[in-house]
């Protein structure tokens, strides 16, 4: 019953998404130094959030669900680019309605996929849109930045840094920044165990191995 009343609460916001996933760190190979740290992190009492940068496929929308299970937490995804709209104050309403529901839902994984292309355009929002998106983006950093630590934890994912304002990069954002690569061999190897025991294939041995 609880969780039907927050979904309808949740629907109230257009860039607000319930995620529901069976997912957890033994569903994701390798990434284990990523999991170790949130493992010891997050839920934590000071726990903020990381920023995940990368190039896209790697895995890192599935940790931020994987994470909420392991937490026995709720995950939500913030989507900015749906937070945006046409009439006058209706961005600074949506984003400031958004924030007030996550803070309301407790504890709470909120994911922010491709945080990087919400954010386009506030350097130069003053012209181009009278400061809609420079206002819209200041609220959501001002509560980045303020927001009681330990209840929300926000895993945000950028495929491309250049685009990412600086003030969202400091150190003080985030509990830790990591840099997702493609897996190693050893990580592409345990992965195809998992899905080949997942679809009952059989692999054939690499070359190299007897």
């Amino acid at each position: 019953t609880v969780a039907d009343q927050k979904a309808q609460i949740i629907r109230q916001s257009r860039a607000l998404e319930w995620l529901r996933s069976p997912l957890t760190f033994a569903d994701i190979g390798g990434l284990e130094n990523v999991k170790r740290f949130l493992r010891q992190t997050a839920g934590k009492p000071l726990s903020r959030g990381v920023l995940l940068l990368g190039i896209p496929g790697v895995g890192k929308s599935m940790l931020a669900k994987a994470l909420a299970n392991e937490l026995g937490w709720q995950a939500l995804q913030l989507n900015m680019s749906q937070v945006f709209g046409s009439l006058v104050g209706e961005s600074e309403q949506a984003i400031a309605s958004a924030l007030r529901i996550v803070d309301a839902m407790g504890k709470t994984v909120l994911m922010i996929d491709e945080i990087e292309k919400g954010l386009a355009g506030s350097k130069s929002s003053g012209t181009t849109d009278g400061g809609t998106t420079q206002r819209t983006t200041s609220s959501f950093l001002t509560w980045l930045s303020d927001r009681p630590a330990g209840q929300c934890f926000v895993i945000a994912t950028c495929n491309d840094i250049d685009s990412l304002p600086a003030e969202y990069t400091r150190a003080e954002r985030w509990d830790a920044v990591f840099f997702f690569d493609l897996p190693t061999d050893n990580e592409r190897e345990i992965i195809a165990q998992m899905y080949a025991g997942k679809y009952g294939v059989a692999l054939e041995p690499r070359p190299d191995e007897p």
